[in-house]
């Protein structure tokens, strides 16, 4: 039987707003690494922070990146969990 045209895939939506989410939250996540990396890079007469003491800009970015992974994966988890209980309503 064809779907309707007034059917919404639910499933594909959510999909496409986690994926946008996701890449929004990449590029927050990266934007914040380089505007706290700007204090720590040397001016003259600047006294660079206690914290910036042997940071690389590379590592910074790992950090970075093992953030982003480990939020994906929790709003992975939490979408699943969100699906699970949804398919429990369906007859």
């Amino acid at each position: 039987m064809a779907k309707k045209k007034s059917e919404i895939d639910l499933g594909k939506g959510f999909k496409r707003i986690f994926y946008v989410a996701s890449s929004i939250w990449a590029v927050v996540i990266i934007i914040m690494i380089l505007v706290r990396w700007d204090e720590c890079e040397p001016y003259p007469n600047y006294t660079i922070p206690a914290r910036c003491v042997g940071e690389t800009l590379g590592g910074r970015l790992v950090e970075g990146l093992i953030f982003w992974a480990v939020s994906l994966v929790a709003v992975v988890a939490a979408y699943r969990f969100l699906k699970w209980i949804g398919a429990g309503f369906k007859k």
